[in-house]
């Protein structure tokens, strides 16, 4: 029996965001945009570890993926890495928020 923490992908999950989008929605086809998405959270995160208090801002036209990269898969990440943190979700509709 394989342990599944050793694996290539999961190790790098860890580390890395696109990795972890990857691992946990199978059906999830990355690309150059959300590889971009992902390094720019990956540089948010960061920039609140250094204690920058950074600002991201993303803007794409509706169903490129932004709302499962920074609202839901992203906090997930952010928080297995930095459990102390907490994390805040905003929107306009207060269902939206709830959802993600």
């Amino acid at each position: 029996m394989t342990n599944t923490c050793f694996q290539p992908g999961v190790r790098r999950s860890r580390t890395n965001l696109a990795p972890f989008l990857e691992l946990t929605k199978n059906d999830y086809l990355l690309g150059a945009f959300h590889q971009r998405v992902a390094a720019e959270l990956e540089a948010f995160e960061d920039g609140v570890r250094a204690g920058a208090r950074p600002h991201l801002m993303l803007q794409a036209p509706p169903r490129h993926g932004k709302s499962e990269i920074v609202s839901v898969k992203g906090p997930v990440w952010i928080m297995g890495r930095n459990p102390e943190w907490e994390v805040l979700c905003a929107s306009y509709a207060s269902d939206l928020a709830k959802q993600m």
